[in-house]
Order: C-alpha cells, then structure tokens, then sequence
C-alpha cells in the first residue's frame, strides 16, 4: 500500500495559511494540504483523520505557537495525551514567529516536535523540513 500524506496548517492568521499552502503546492502539486485557523479543530482532524483511515496516512502538521483559546502549548499537550495510540503517522513542525530562545528551547521538550521554524516559511526551509519525511 502506498503512504499518502496530508499537510495541517494551524495558525489563527489565515494569510499565513494561505501563503505556506502556496509553498507547499509549490514543492509538492499533489499533496492534500487542510488549513485550520484553530488549534482543537486541528486537533479534532487530527484525532478523526488517523483513527478514522484504513489507509496508511501520514499527517505533517505545522503548528503556530502562539494563537488565542487553544495555542500551539496546548495543542501539544493534549496531542500527548494520545500521540502513544497513533505512532508514527503524525509528524509535527513549530512555524511561529517567535524567534525567542526560549520558545525554541521550550520546543524541544514536546518529544511529538520534530522541529522548529521561523516564519515565513521558505520554499528551502520547508524542503529542509521534510527531507526525510517524503520520498
């Protein structure tokens, strides 16, 4: 069976959405990219997406941080409370514009992060990205 893969955008900005869809499409034109300007809705497609499949799908996420009601820490927290029942079909990047140490630090304690970038996103940073995601 051959792994599809599916982008999530989260960010609360929906240009900031829009603009790293357009990258991505711009690397890869057949990828599935979903956009949510709320983290629990990304979260709920999350949850719904892998539990609901029988395919095997591989979602990358790219999570801002900092976003009202529902921000990227809490995102990550409640994604820990079930990431163990999903393995490895989620992969999930920081996109902020936080360029804060400690923010970046903070990053690194969320064993779900694989990584943390600096908006706006680049056509070479994403590729960077996922290099040994997509094949």
């Amino acid at each position: 069976m051959e792994c599809k893969y599916k982008f999530i955008l989260i960010d609360d900005i929906k240009v900031n959405n829009f603009i790293t869809g357009i990258i991505i499409k711009k690397v890869y034109p057949d990828i599935e990219v979903v956009s949510f300007t709320d983290a629990q809705s990304g979260l709920d497609y999350v949850k719904e997406c892998v539990g609901n499949t029988a395919d095997d799908v591989r979602l990358l996420v790219l999570l801002d941080i900092y976003m009202p009601v529902m921000n990227g820490w809490d995102f990550l927290k409640e994604y820990g409370l079930f990431s163990d029942t999903i393995g490895s079909k989620v992969k999930i990047w920081l996109l902020s514009s936080s360029i804060s140490k400690a923010d970046m630090n903070r990053s690194k304690e969320y064993a779900s992060v694989l990584g943390y970038a600096v908006k706006p996103l680049t056509e070479a940073s994403f590729r960077e990205m996922v290099a040994t995601e997509i094949r």
